[in-house]
């Protein structure tokens, strides 16, 4: 038995994007963050970063550690600048600091 909500002929799902791109994650538990991506221009190869995060009861980062990389060091400092200056703001009943990780997936062009 079909789903009566969708109507019309299914895509093919072809594209030419090829499923990569670029993007920033973060699960910091008890907060949200809005952390800008960087431009590729500022960046030399594609992979990933993922920094572990540590921020305080105001928002503020306390620290930020290399978890696991396959970006030159160079490409991993400019990622670390965009995590520092990103804005921390507690979800609702979030009482205290936060701990968790911020990772960045790269497709420099």
């Amino acid at each position: 038995m079909g789903s009566k909500n969708y109507s019309g002929t299914p895509g093919s799902g072809g594209g030419d994007a090829g499923g990569v791109g670029s993007g920033v994650n973060s699960n910091i538990r008890g907060w949200n963050a809005r952390i800008r991506q960087p431009n590729p221009d500022e960046l030399e190869s594609d992979g990933f970063v993922v920094f572990s995060v540590e921020i305080d009861e105001d928002g503020k980062i306390q620290r930020v550690l290399v978890k696991e990389s396959t970006l030159p060091p160079a490409d991993v400092a400019v990622c670390k600048r965009y995590v520092q200056s990103g804005t921390y703001t507690p979800k609702d009943g979030n009482e205290g600091g936060g701990v968790g990780t911020v990772k960045f997936v790269i497709k420099a062009r």
